[in-house]
């Protein structure tokens, strides 16, 4: 609506106007008459000053129909006159000017941005649940957050469309170019970008929040997820906290988590977590007890695992802060005095059987030793991955889950009691009978003293304790140290380069934990090298010949289940050369010497052995060969 006079087409529908000539009203009347007479109508006054006119619109009119019809009016008025040639015309209001080219491509290319627009409202504002759970950063999961057509858009764009129908291009708008893995995981990663940009960030997609996840967990700095979130990638860091937070909450809200599964074997382990915080006063330093969940896994599972569907408010005041979990702490009433431990039935009389010579100890110096290279043969631990895993021995990875905090120091009665109050509420949860509870020795000896005076016997009847398989490979690490290295063992690991001059000490006495079993290992296989070569010399000529034959047929089946490492022939020499052996060692003294640490160290490897493959059959037989060790050079502590 300009200065000059309006005038109302008598061919206009609005009927409440009809009759009214607006060449005699002035614009101020004629704007209060159109507004009394329809009042659905509004009038848009452009920002700009110098646009010297009004817009016409209704309240009930669609923006997107009546955008499409202005466009529309503009170009059929344009197309059905005569002065229309081939160079592009504009549409003029006052100084606001809309070029219309001789194509319609301009009017299509509006028409899909304004298509895709409208898909970004089926786009879901936040996931189902939250915190997200491991299933919601899968590649079919951010494809939620992908409109088809503007993956499509995208996916033609940069020349993915490989398809030869319709040159690639999906004609139903619901569905998706077919791309590759990579392909697709990078168009999603695009599209995800886009629909974070348009909602402002108000758009949880699933690559902002794991993008900046990881950027934390990695890094931990918060410069880079500040860069990243700038350019668009990745969620803020405040998002990422309370993504965090959410995820704490919902593990504690929670005693038994996603995964596990009720009936089946599981054991928890306590150990006790301290920080000396270097302060003026010596205060401020933290003294409590974790604990972690293990569950062995296998493929064929009775019960349903459990999915515990635990919601947390993902508003920033919920996630200020962790909310209050169990603090219970049990209360503790001394005995008059300590209680022993009670036999109600007799010992048994069925002893353990002494140490298996192991087969495969000899297997993997024998395929070492024939070998043409023996550099590209594994190293023990991964030999022994690999002879396991040819039985079928090999399983899913163990399920692991990090149990709340016992804010209380370990030494305390109080604490082991409710560290036996917890591991009895994780078994009623787990509906198991018994349950398996680890410790070190500090905790393990405090833990038996309560058993033993539990007057209900539910700690003796339903927790079974057990000292951890490292502490006490450290403690015999020492007794191999202390026993071997003045003997020559120091000298052979400093001359060999196995271990550095200022490592020494601390590997004998087994506190550098992986230089220590890497030294033993190395001087193992060295020495039952030699042992090797001295036997076979003593063989005759033909059976020389017949054991570097099975020694080479070993050497390239190993990898599979072959049943020449128990035929007959194999067990024939493997006898053999343990007689050898024990001759020799039977009449000299420094033979016989280093004889005993080769023994020690296979007792070693034993343990780690049948550690590693939950074998507790051979677990109790390296125990009870380790006591002996332990009372001699005076480890009291483990022997008990």
């Amino acid at each position: 609506m300009g200065d000059d006079k309006l005038s109302i087409n008598h061919k206009c529908k609005c009927s409440p106007l009809m009759g009214y000539d607006a060449f005699y009203f002035r614009q101020n009347k004629l704007k209060k008459i159109i507004i009394s007479r329809l009042s659905a109508i509004n009038f848009y006054v452009p920002v700009d000053n110098n646009l010297n006119f009004q817009l016409l619109y209704s309240e009930e009119a669609n923006r997107l129909t009546l955008l499409n019809k202005m466009v529309q009016v503009m170009y059929s008025s344009l197309t059905n006159t005569d002065s229309f040639d081939d160079t592009d015309h504009d549409v003029s209001f006052g100084s606001f000017h809309i070029p219309i080219p001789q194509s319609n491509f301009k009017l299509e290319f509006y028409h899909m941005c304004e298509a895709i627009k409208q898909t970004f409202q089926d786009i879901p504002r936040d996931f189902v649940t939250y915190p997200p759970q491991l299933t919601d950063f899968t590649v079919s999961s951010c494809l939620k957050y992908c409109p088809p057509l503007l993956y499509n858009l995208i996916a033609c764009i940069c020349g993915l469309n490989n398809t030869e129908e319709d040159d690639g291009i999906v004609c139903n708008p619901h569905e998706r170019i077919q791309l590759s893995e990579s392909k697709q995981s990078k168009v999603a990663s695009i599209c995800q970008d886009i629909v974070y940009l348009q909602s402002n960030g108000k758009t949880q997609t699933p690559k902002a929040l794991a993008l900046g996840l990881t950027l934390r967990h990695l890094t931990a700095d918060k410069r880079i997820n500040h860069l990243l979130f700038n350019f668009g990638h990745a969620a803020s860091y405040k998002k990422v906290i309370r993504l965090e937070t959410a995820l704490a909450a919902q593990q504690l809200a929670t005693a038994i988590p996603a995964g596990f599964v009720s009936g089946m074997w599981s054991a928890v382990v306590w150990d006790n977590i301290d920080f000396s915080n270097e302060t003026l006063s010596g205060s401020g330093s933290v003294h409590y007890v974790n604990g972690i969940l293990l569950q062995k896994q296998t493929a064929a599972c009775e019960s349903e695992p459990f999915t515990p569907q635990v919601a947390v408010p993902s508003t920033s005041k919920a996630m200020n802060k962790l909310p209050d979990y169990d603090k219970r702490i049990a209360t503790f009433v001394p005995h008059s005095k300590k209680q022993g431990p009670s036999l109600t039935t007799p010992p048994s009389t069925q002893t353990l059987s002494a140490l298996n010579e192991n087969h495969d100890d000899f297997l993997y110096i024998l395929v070492k030793y024939a070998h043409h290279d023996p550099a590209s043969i594994p190293c023990w631990t991964s030999f022994n991955q690999i002879l396991n895993h040819g039985r079928g021995l090999s399983s899913v990875p163990t399920r692991i889950h990090y149990l709340p905090l016992i804010e209380a120091p370990a030494t305390e009665d109080r604490t082991i009691l409710t560290i036996l109050c917890r591991t009895i509420e994780i078994a009623d949860e787990l509906k198991l009978t018994k349950i398996v509870a680890v410790f070190d020795l500090a905790i393990y000896a405090k833990v038996q003293q309560l058993r033993w005076a539990d007057p209900s016997r539910v700690y003796i009847e339903r927790v079974i304790p057990r000292l951890g398989e490292f502490h006490t490979i450290m403690s015999f690490l020492s007794i191999l140290g202390k026993r071997f290295g003045s003997g020559g063992l120091s000298g052979i690991w400093v001359q060999s380069e196995v271990v550095a001059v200022g490592s020494l000490n601390a590997a004998l006495q087994g506190k550098h934990y992986n230089r220590a079993i890497r030294g033993h290992k190395v001087v193992y296989e060295a020495l039952c090298r030699l042992l090797l070569e001295d036997f076979i010399t003593s063989l005759s000529e033909s059976d020389q010949t017949n054991l570097l034959t099975l020694a080479d047929e070993l050497s390239t089946s190993y990898r599979e289940n072959n049943p020449l490492m128990y035929d007959s022939q194999f067990t024939e020499f493997y006898s053999l050369f343990l007689d050898n052996v024990y001759n020799k060692a039977a009449a000299n003294p420094t033979y016989r010497y280093w004889m005993s640490y080769l023994q020690m160290v296979q007792l070693l490897l034993a343990f780690i052995r049948a550690s590693r493959l939950s074998d507790w059959d051979q677990h109790l037989n390296c125990i009870n060969n380790m006591i002996p060790w332990y009372f001699a050079y005076d480890r009291r502590n483990y022997a008990r």
